[in-house]
């Protein structure tokens, strides 16, 4: 695996923690100027451990566990004061509707706020960058891919400069002479110059290459070798297609865990409950504005494919100029109008759904259902694209939260490309973990989209 991200993970989790705990003995000590005692600091730390909790999941929804930026320099204070401000906010409800407790800490919470922001800090700019040799050793990598698939890796690499990794050898097995070329690039390497070898196994013109000179460095045990699949997946957290394309693999195989889809059944039933009861207040409000624009009729019914290929119907707040059914999508000249804009922007319009969770045809989580026109055309075009059937579509996904340039209502094969490869990463790493991080970014999104 990736040692330095894991490592890097874990030590971040690690130090938030300490640096919260440190942050409210500081505070204590700043209170009272004085050493606080152990009894009275216990005491504090087992009313604040509920709150550290919910710090942690502040601290996800504003994007400070990013697993692809563990290291924030830019904005970092920012963040960190965002969340810290929310967390003591939280804090404040949290003592003033608990009564009795032994504890009153309206003036510590000022000062643990303050603190806090200074020691998180502090830990992620300076003590964690020491610990992990961050920009003094950037780890070398030697690459052995092929064509597209190699291109695309390479690219992400350059964009994701954070991630401090160095392309030092790169061997494409595309080229006709790769075989003289790669045995006499492997030979000249020297393996302390190198900590990541990722290889794409399984290409058919990789066996031409000597297996003694590749284990020279696969085999050392300062290297951390990966199959290009894995290395992909697991720092980009999308499925590289075109490897899997060019590896023959024509089919993707998802296991079921019946006591996670149980789980997950449940939880989208009270969800959708407690979300619908909640929107109910808003129903009225978006009638009048879309009556007071242009009329009626106020939703809009569209067949979409859901699970197994089959089609489920779908409702939604009239967001254009006309009752949309979505079997024109490829030739349709209807327009958005304001308040539809205004509905899609907050996704508002899609409130009705809920209806479809609790039918059971959606869930909460999930790959964006599409429309049937859409699929035929990507089906036939796009190799893996029913793998992401092998679900129940969601209100919300892994790829709505980390690919921004969505096709909506067009064909669009480049860019569904590459959402269908965070769709596939859903599919294949789905867990509650998971889940639960998706929630928490989509309220990230809908909060920043409100306030935009």
């Amino acid at each position: 695996m990736f040692s330095v991200l894991t490592r890097g993970q874990y030590l971040t989790f690690i130090g938030d923690l300490t640096s919260l705990v440190v942050a409210l003995w500081g505070a204590l000590f700043l209170r009272h100027v004085s050493l606080p005692s152990w009894e009275s600091f216990t005491v504090h730390v087992t009313y604040f451990i509920p709150l550290f909790f919910v710090s942690f999941l502040v601290f996800v929804i504003v994007g400070l566990y990013d697993k692809r930026v563990v290291l924030f320099e830019k904005q970092l204070s920012a963040l960190v004061i965002e969340a810290q401000v929310v967390n003591v906010v939280i804090a404040v409800l949290f003592f003033f509707f608990l009564p009795n407790t032994p504890i009153a800490p309206k003036t510590t919470l000022l000062i643990y706020l303050g603190v806090s922001v200074f020691f998180i800090v502090v830990w992620r700019l300076f003590i964690l960058k020491a610990l992990l040799r961050y920009k003094k050793n950037p780890q070398k990598m030697l690459v052995i891919g092929a064509g597209k698939s190699l291109n695309e890796l390479l690219r992400e690499i350059e964009i994701n400069s954070h991630l401090n990794i160095t392309p030092h050898t790169i061997i494409d097995l595309e080229k006709p002479d790769h075989v003289c070329s790669a045995q006499e690039t492997l030979h000249k390497i020297n393996a302390s110059d190198i900590s990541i070898a990722v290889i794409l196994y399984g290409h058919p013109k990789l066996k031409q290459v000597s297996h003694s000179t590749l284990s020279k460095i696969t085999e050392n045990p300062q290297v951390s070798s990966m199959h290009f699949n894995s290395f992909y997946e697991y720092v980009f957290e999308r499925i590289p297609l075109h490897a899997h394309y060019l590896l023959g693999d024509g089919q993707f195989f998802v296991t079921q865990n019946s006591a996670y889809m149980f789980a997950k059944r449940v939880i989208d039933i009270f969800g959708a409950c407690i979300a619908g009861t909640l929107s109910v207040p808003v129903y009225p409000i978006v009638f009048l504005l879309i009556l007071l624009e242009d009329g009626r009729p106020l939703f809009v019914s569209q067949q979409r494919v859901g699970k197994d290929g089959s089609l489920i119907t779908i409702w939604k707040f009239r967001t254009m100029n006309g009752s949309d059914q979505g079997t024109d999508v490829l030739k349709s000249t209807l327009k958005v109008t304001k308040v539809g804009h205004f509905l899609r922007k907050t996704r508002i319009d899609e409130l009705p759904q809920l209806w479809s969770v609790l039918k059971g045809d959606q869930s909460l989580v999930g790959p964006r259902p599409e429309l049937p026109a859409l699929v035929e055309q990507y089906m036939s075009q796009i190799p893996l694209y029913n793998a992401r059937h092998s679900v129940k579509p969601g209100l919300s996904g892994w790829a709505q939260i980390n690919h921004q340039q969505h096709p909506h209502h067009g064909v669009d094969l480049e860019e569904t490309e590459r959402k269908l490869s965070y769709d596939l990463f859903y599919v294949k790493n789905r867990s509650f973990l998971l889940d639960l991080e998706i929630g928490l970014r989509t309220i990230k999104t809908l909060i920043l989209r409100v306030g935009r």
